[in-house]
């Protein structure tokens, strides 16, 4: 999945590329100007499903094996906020008896 977000720093605007990578459990952080990855932001397992807010603030990424989002914060390139859970699992145990 790749998403390209223009970024605004002191230095000027620097293009960014969020590419997730599904068995590593990681969003590459790609400069387009340089092509060169700057940095890898750990998530939950198995991230695929990708998107940009429209500020550019946040990376919102779903994390199909744990069913919820983690959010990237672009200006650390960290994730610094508390999972969005997309549905909490529920699990019941059904004792049937015959009397």
């Amino acid at each position: 999945m790749l998403v390209f977000l223009i970024q605004v720093s002191i230095s000027g605007a620097a293009p960014f590329a969020y590419i997730t990578n599904y068995h590593s459990n990681n969003v590459s952080v790609i400069d387009t100007a340089t092509n060169n990855v700057v940095t890898s932001v750990s998530i939950g397992p198995f991230p695929s499903g990708i998107a940009v807010t429209p500020d550019g603030t946040k990376v919102y990424v779903t994390n199909q094996w744990d069913n919820n989002v983690s959010v990237i914060d672009t200006v650390t390139n960290k994730v610094p906020l508390q999972k969005i859970w997309l549905f909490q699992k529920i699990i019941k145990n059904n004792h049937n008896s015959e009397s």
